[in-house]
């Protein structure tokens, strides 16, 4: 075959930039243009005569025999084929192999085209494609999608979109999106997004649709804009996240809150939290209320020595510190001016530790008690009314025996004054006989005092008296001494065990000889003009308390009223004998001594039992023992 102006054709394959290679049908190499000997890093002279698999492993004499034969039956072939140079690198290539004849010999002419930087492209974009696929079945398996139309027409959901609103693609495809909206967004809202979508803006927010069944599935969804290669958009994407129930939790802290907050407000008990090492605290508005501050008020930023006693400060500081020392809750009523006026808030707080133990917060609670500190007033008012006015009642009954326990020694004085007169006009004086009779009536007038002093101490007030260090024993003495001889001229006979000198009790004991004197009443009453009358007192030392029976011959309270003997106003006494109130008060005497007044329903006979400590606690006690 001749080559038309060979030196021209030999020209350009020396200067072209791609590879020329000839091989003859044993795959020996026959030419190698200088481009590719560059790239192979050889010399023509070491490729001519060596088979071309020593430049690409791939070919071998089958394959090669393999590739002969196709290109000598289709005169031409494309293949994709990896050459080494010197240094043992691959070079990617694509291969145009022809048939070709040359001075009767057949000859494969090869022009070949370094195929790195396409098949480096080509990797990208298989690279892209792949991780575009993961990013797509990644964002289809976790979250919630629908597509649709430039016109809002559904096109495709995703199968958790269908599952989530309980349609299938044929029932939702084709329809507009507007099928899905509910009635908890108002128009603008949707005006809105469908305003920022066309405009081709992403837009975000909460949604609540409706699913197939009605009910509300909430959202956090975002829509994109897509558009096509001509700048229109064609499509829209919501990528949405299923945020139903954290919307129902949310609505339940709210109504939680709200209904926290109507019951502060009730209970007018508000809440706070401290931090120490922020020193900075929460208070919520209904214990800013109860400081006195208008709504909204930074507490943080309040003086408040001109809200707090420096006193009261104090004392929560030490609270406080010892609330963490013991690793205790604390309470405290501290007194503050609100809108003028004196207010009482009670405090309660619990200390709060991090995580190394060390102390962190302090949470609690805040209450307005004023209402309840002055109506807690008025009552202890009225109770010591009510008892001043049951010890008058229970005087106005003993004032008969009282009478008559003066009268007998005042007897005894006048005939005692009368013989020391008419021995003043007796010529013969016995000055022994006067001493006794002098003696006689210094007694009686003490007997008298006695007695006075003893009514005079019953019928002060006592409920403000400081507890105080009493004898037991004198106690009931001087208890006895107003009634002893109301009992003996009723024929009721009144006995006392035997109490030890030394037994002492804290208490009031005014308060205590009423709660006595109560007891003598009511078993008077009792056993009156019954035979045989007799009326025990005995007092029983526990180890730490002491017991004062008041045991009469009654048969006891039945039982469908032993329950009510205690309740005020309560009475099985005729009308006008009794208001009801002595045993009532007597209660509220003993729980008030921290002791108890019941009913012994062991006993065969009418027991009261009236129990007190020893030693009274968290009471001001005035240390001085009485008489």
């Amino acid at each position: 075959m001749a080559i038309p102006n060979p030196k021209l054709l030999e020209r350009f394959i020396e200067t072209t930039s791609d590879f020329v290679l000839w091989m003859d049908g044993e795959g020996q190499i026959l030419f190698a243009n200088p481009a590719l000997c560059k790239a192979l890093q050889y010399a023509a002279e070491d490729l001519i005569g060596q088979p071309v698999w020593k430049i690409d492993p791939q070919w071998n004499p089958i394959v090669w025999d393999l590739n002969w034969q196709t290109l000598k039956s289709q005169g031409s072939l494309r293949t994709e084929q990896f050459f080494r140079n010197k240094e043992g690198d691959k070079i990617p290539c694509d291969l145009t192999s022809n048939l070709i004849v040359v001075d009767g010999k057949e000859i494969c002419y090869s022009v070949i085209k370094d195929s790195s930087s396409r098949r480096e492209q080509e990797h990208r974009l298989h690279t892209a494609l792949r991780e575009a696929n993961q990013f797509r079945f990644a964002l289809t398996q976790g979250t919630i999608i629908l597509s649709t139309n430039a016109k809002g027409i559904i096109t495709s959901a995703n199968d958790s979109f269908l599952k989530i609103m309980g349609f299938t693609l044929d029932e939702i495809r084709g329809k507009s999106a507007r099928v899905l909206r509910s009635a908890k967004h108002d128009l603008a809202f949707y005006e809105n997004q469908v305003q920022t979508i066309k405009a081709g803006r992403v837009w975000r927010s909460e949604v609540c649709n409706l699913a197939k069944d009605g009910s509300e599935v909430w959202f956090d969804m975002v829509i994109v804009p897509f558009r096509s290669e001509f700048g229109e958009i064609e499509e829209f994407m919501s990528i949405s996240y299923d945020i139903t129930e954290k919307k129902l939790q949310a609505d339940q802290i709210k109504k939680n809150e709200a209904a926290l907050s109507d019951a502060q407000k009730i209970s007018r008990l508000g809440s706070f939290e401290y931090d120490l090492g922020l020193k900075k605290g929460w208070w919520s508005p209904q214990a800013v209320e109860n400081y006195g501050f208008p709504p909204g008020t930074d507490l943080n930023l309040v003086d408040w020595s001109k809200v707090i006693s420096e006193t009261d400060q104090a004392l929560m500081k030490e609270l406080m510190h010892n609330a963490f020392k013991k690793r205790e809750r604390f309470e405290n009523q501290i007194q503050i001016s609100k809108a003028g006026k004196t207010a009482y808030l009670n405090l309660i707080g619990t200390p709060v530790f991090g995580e190394a133990g060390q102390p962190a917060r302090v949470v609690g609670t805040v209450q307005d008690v004023t209402e309840k500190v002055i109506a807690d007033r008025l009552l202890k008012e009225q109770q010591a009314k009510l008892i001043h006015a049951s010890k008058m009642s229970t005087l106005g009954q003993m004032a008969g025996g009282v009478a008559h326990e003066i009268n007998n020694p005042l007897a005894i004085i006048h005939g005692n004054a009368t013989l020391l007169q008419e021995f003043l006009n007796s010529d013969e004086i016995d000055k022994g006989y006067i001493q006794k009779s002098t003696d006689r009536i210094i007694s009686t007038v003490e007997r008298i005092a006695k007695i006075v002093q003893g009514l005079r101490t019953f019928a002060h007030g006592g409920a403000s008296d400081p507890f105080t260090t009493m004898s037991v024993a004198d106690m009931v003495q001087e208890t006895l001494a107003f009634c002893e001889s109301r009992f003996r001229s009723s024929g009721i006979g009144i006995e006392v065990g035997k109490i030890a000198s030394d037994l002492t009790v804290d208490c009031r004991p005014n308060e205590i000889s009423q709660v006595l004197l109560n007891l003598l009443n009511n078993s008077f009453d009792a056993v009156q003009g019954n035979a045989p009358a007799w009326v025990h007192v005995d007092v029983v030392d526990h180890a730490e308390r002491v017991e004062i029976r008041v045991t009469d011959s009654g048969p006891g309270i039945a039982d469908e009223i032993a329950d009510k003997i205690m309740e005020p106003f309560f009475t099985t006494k005729e009308i006008g004998k009794g208001t009801g109130l002595g045993l009532s008060i007597s209660t509220g005497i003993a729980e008030a001594h921290q002791g108890t007044l019941v009913l012994d329903r062991n006993c065969k006979n009418t027991r009261l039992v009236l129990q007190i400590p020893k030693k009274q606690q968290n009471t001001k006690k005035d240390t001085i023992k009485a008489a």
